[in-house]
């Protein structure tokens, strides 16, 4: 039998092209149109079946460690397996001819699959390939590209595409290794609007390299549709050692939702990047309606949308009576709630709501922000007063005694404390406090105090960092008297109106609370009645149909089913909606990590950090998870397919790499060269991942 086949045969048979694989084929097609191409030699694919010919069985899919073993048993004896008669002898016949006389010489070793045609199942990096090999160890390198036909990321995207792993094996292109001054891919989709895609792997890529590159993308797309080529720029031009069919990365899709148009509306990802529950939602529409904050708020879509406008604050409040006016409103939140009793009736717990969001983002958070923008001012207005430095604005706002540091002083008590009695005491005293805020701003989500079980997990970690230190006593040593006494006075409102930026999440948090206690008292009336299922449901409805409901002692009872639809289709919305978020700007707060799109698609979900599992490690694929985006320095080829995930975030590769080829394949939201993502990012941590816009956002 004939094992190796030189890639200068003439007028190749069909069933010689199918046993040499695609990246062979794609040799043979690229010298076709003309441009340069190393002599190369393919080792067909009935090496491999011979190899594979007394192996064992390979599991039909992988799902306990008790299949990774059966497939690492398979594969040690692929490797262990005697070569056929004559095989080495051909091997180092054919090797001589691609480089008579030159015993120093290297070569390159790569797998060519049968259906690397395929532009849905190219298997971008799955299977290994080796360069720089000596002439010696092209024999090894043979056996371990074959060999990686049964590694676990190869036989899961085998498996993923309905074929089995050795159904087809690959065959192996050999060609003198190629060192040139830079290499990387190139791809066009003649179909689409884009440019040619060039990414440079190494080197720099000269200009008239460049233009070549591009001329032979542009015929070889008009010849074969969209195309993607590897290459190699040497002396002499760019030499071109594969063309392979382009999967182009979707458009990037419009929202789903209307479009709001008349104002400068913005996505509040930094605060509520989740849709709204319709009780949140309904929230939303009283305070648009009844507070004079100077900013509108509409839910789109689910999401929450806000743009400057609406009625103007009644009362404007000095700078230094921020502290006071804080503390007023929080005495007077009080006694109204003991006023009302427990639970409270929905519409006086509405009409507190209202209230207290009409003090503290109409008049509190203005004065507030007047305060820290006076003395960023001051600052600017005299920099060159202070010496070699000047204070920065963040270094005199920290350490500001707060509800903040006293919510971190007592979570790292918790996380402090002994098992047992101890931790129960700081996990009550923590409550005590802060049990009426929730993880997620809406009402519709148990309050800490209802779910103490997610206070623990958000706590279990390392303990929390001390706070900054407060700043030096007087910064302005250095200024004249007036302007030293007009500093400090500025610091000094500053710093209170800091706190207060702290102390009105606190405050918003206990009214919101108290309404989600009477929608619950609610709820439970009506579950009596037997107009829901549970008392939860109530969040599912419409504020105001709440708000009707309420007011009538005894709702009819046919109402019942248009209740549960109603429940039925907002849960609906809501999942629609959580798979649809909005397309925006680059939304502002919390870390952003800009990447390149690898795959299209927008995403929210929660942070799974990657982390490569040591020598002699196996990692198996876990339950799809339909919120996990997975986050990671790199992704090998051979882990790509055994990942079930949402959406991927990776720092290394570009936007025709392997993470982007498998994304896309997969339907798979992908950002790579996404650099720093895994420092600045945390299990667990919510993220909007918008492969579209190019970047990901944590949002909390």
């Amino acid at each position: 039998m004939t094992w190796c086949v030189p890639l200068t045969t003439a007028d190749p048979t069909a069933a010689l092209l199918e046993a040499v694989g695609g990246k062979a084929r794609s040799l043979l097609r690229l010298a076709e149109a003309g441009l340069p191409v190393p002599a190369a030699l393919a080792v067909t694919d009935a090496l491999f079946r011979q190899l594979r010919a007394a192996g064992p069985a390979l599991p039909a899919a992988l799902r306990t460690t008790a299949d990774l073993d059966r497939l690492e048993g398979a594969r040690a004896e692929l490797l262990a397996a005697p070569a056929p008669p004559g095989f080495a002898d051909e091997l180092a016949r054919h090797l001589e001819e691609l480089a008579p006389g030159d015993p120093g010489a290297r070569f390159s070793v790569r797998s060519s699959l049968a259906r690397e045609d395929d532009a849905s199942a190219l298997g971008a990096g799955v299977y290994q390939s080796l360069v720089d090999v000596g002439r010696a160890e092209v024999g090894a390198a043979i056996r371990r590209v074959l060999a990686s036909a049964l590694a676990p990321g190869a036989v899961a995207y085998a498996q993923a595409h309905g074929q089995r792993a050795d159904a087809q094996g690959p065959a192996v292109l050999i060609h003198r290794f190629i060192d040139g001054a830079s290499s990387g891919s190139a791809a066009l989709d003649p179909a689409g609007a884009a440019p040619p895609t060039i990414d440079v792997t190494t080197g720099g890529l000269g200009d008239r390299a460049r233009a070549e590159i591009e001329r032979a993308l542009r015929e070889l797309a008009a010849r074969h549709g969209a195309s993607e080529v590897e290459w190699v720029e040497t002396a002499a031009g760019p030499v071109y050692l594969q063309l392979r069919r382009y999967l182009a990365p979707a458009p990037a899709r419009p929202w789903t939702a209307a479009a709001l148009d008349d104002g400068d509306w913005r996505w509040d990802a930094a605060h509520n990047p989740l849709p709204l529950s319709p009780a949140q939602a309904g929230l939303v529409e009283l305070v648009d309606q009844r507070c004079c904050i100077g900013l509108r708020q509409r839910v789109i879509g689910g999401y929450l949308f806000s743009a400057p406008g609406g009625r103007q604050p009644l009362n404007q409040i000095a700078p230094e009576k921020v502290p006071s006016w804080m503390a007023f409103t929080a005495k007077d939140f009080q006694r109204r709630l003991w006023a009302m009793g427990t639970p409270p009736a929905l519409d006086p717990a509405l009409a507190l709501f209202v209230l207290v969001y009409d003090r503290i983002y109409g008049e509190i958070q203005p004065a507030a922000r007047r305060a820290t923008r006076a003395l960023a001012d001051f600052l600017r207005d005299h920099a060159g007063e202070f010496g070699d430095q000047p204070p920065a604005l963040a270094t005199l706002l920290a350490g500001v005694a707060s509800v903040a540091s006293e919510r971190r002083r007592l979570a790292e008590g918790i996380t402090t404390a002994a098992a047992g009695a101890a931790r129960d005491a700081a996990l009550a005293r923590y409550l005590e406090r802060f049990g009426d805020e929730a993880p997620v701003w809406d009402v519709a989500v148990p309050t800490f105090r209802e779910d103490p079980a997610r206070l623990q997990s958000l706590v279990a970690g390392p303990a929390p960092a001390p706070p900054p230190a407060a700043p030096a006593p007087d910064p302005g040593a250095r200024l004249p008297p007036p302007e030293r006494a007009a500093l400090a006075a500025l610091i000094e409102n500053a710093r209170h109106a800091h706190a207060a930026g702290e102390d009105d999440d606190w405050l918003y948090a206990r009214a919101q609370a108290e309404v989600r206690r009477a929608l619950l008292a609610e709820g439970a009336r009506l579950c009596q009645r037997g107009l829901l299922a549970v008392p939860e449901d109530i969040f599912w409805l419409p504020l105001q149909r709440v708000q009707e409901l309420a007011q009538q002692p005894e709702p009819p009872l046919d109402t019942a089913h248009a209740l549960a639809a109603a429940v039925t289709e907002a849960r609906a919305a809501y999942d629609r909606a959580l798979r649809d978020p909005p397309t925006s700007k680059a939304p502002a707060g919390g870390p952003l990590i800009r990447g390149q799109r690898g795959s299209a698609g927008r995403v929210v979900g929660r942070a799974v950090i990657h982390r490569a599992a040591g020598a002699g490690a196996r990692q198996i694929a876990s339950a799809p998870a339909p919120d996990t985006i997975v986050v990671a320095t790199t992704l090998l080829p051979s882990e790509l397919p055994l990942i079930a995930a949402a959406g991927l975030v990776v720092e290394s590769g570009g936007p025709l790499g392997h993470v982007a080829a498998q994304a896309r394949e997969r339907g798979i939201p992908a950002l790579v060269g996404a650099r720093g993502a895994s420092a600045a990012i945390a299990d667990g941590d919510l993220l909007l991942l918008d492969a579209d816009a190019g970047y990901v956002v944590r949002l909390g």
